[in-house]
């Protein structure tokens, strides 16, 4: 490949704008001259991307299946049109930290958003719909047996699917995850990675265009570390006995007006007992709609 420039467009959800700052950053051969998140786009979009597409040299498209309500940024639609620059990745994602997390959808719609924004603690939400105290649902939260039962296969049970999406990208990844992901913290939530899987992810796409990596990389900030956690109990004590990370939860300040929550607004960081307060009040609040909640 000549010494040249090699302008990239980033396709992809909230992992999309880190990996272009990163991508930018490591190696002075690359500008990124557009980020499309998909999450934030429309059908009626397409005619401000096609351009920018149809400039880019490469295209970093994170993989997204058919069915999508937005049509053009679909993996397939994608290959079909921009074919050999087009580059895939998979949606970097492991629940195996925190297999307890879950979303709640009541029965109007949408996710319930909460101190920890649209994550929710299953055994909070279960300790709210029995009645328990918080003091009986701390105890609950921090149980490593009633965890393990729950549980048992959570640091495992996510890599046949990721497996299976990886066969079909082209940047590979899944083998870093494999060995560091029980090593050290690469994932906020689920489906927040931190800043070390981010940049590996950012080196990969270089090496495979034929790129060196010449520039110094971020700082130490975390772009998707908005919301932090600490290890889910049972993992910790089974498969990550020395793991580093939180004891505290990092998520958003409770909004009141008249005595009411009005919303949810951070940053703000909560001991359990403070965390589970949060939620119970929420849940009080909303009693109504939560009686036929979705969770999953």
């Amino acid at each position: 490949m000549p010494d040249a420039e090699l302008k990239i467009a980033v396709v992809g959800n909230c992992q999309a704008r880190p990996l272009a700052q990163y991508l930018g950053q490591l190696s002075s051969r690359v500008t990124v001259h557009s980020v499309a998140v998909v999450h934030l786009l429309k059908d009626a979009d397409e005619s401000v991307y096609t351009p920018e597409f149809e400039a880019a040299d490469l295209i970093l498209a994170q993989q997204v299946a058919d069915g999508y309500p937005c049509g053009f940024v679909t993996t397939s639609a994608l290959q079909a049109r921009y074919g050999g620059k087009l580059r895939s990745w998979i949606n970097l994602y492991y629940a195996g930290y925190n297999p307890e997390l879950t979303y709640i959808r009541p029965s109007t719609g949408g996710a319930l958003h909460g101190p920890l924004g649209d994550y929710h603690h299953r055994f909070i939400f279960e300790g709210w719909k029995s009645g328990q105290s918080v003091a009986e649902c701390e105890q609950r939260c921090l149980d490593v047996a009633l965890h393990g039962k729950r549980f048992a296969d959570a640091a495992e049970a996510p890599w046949p699917e990721l497996e299976r999406r990886e066969a079909t990208a082209d940047v590979k990844i899944l083998d870093y995850l494999r060995e560091h992901v029980l090593r050290s913290r690469l994932f906020h939530t689920m489906n927040h990675p931190t800043r070390q899987l981010l940049l590996e992810l950012a080196t990969r796409v270089l090496k495979l265009e034929g790129l060196a990596v010449d520039g110094v990389g971020p700082g130490a900030a975390e772009p998707l570390g908005q919301f932090r956690l600490p290890v889910n109990p049972f993992v910790r004590a089974s498969q990550a006995p020395g793991f580093d990370g939180p004891d505290h939860y990092r998520g958003l300040a409770v909004q009141e007006e008249g005595g009411r929550i009005i919303g949810f607004k951070g940053p703000h960081e909560y001991a359990l007992a403070a965390l589970i307060e949060g939620f119970y009040r929420l849940y009080d609040q909303r009693a109504e709609v939560l009686k036929n909640a979705r969770i999953r």
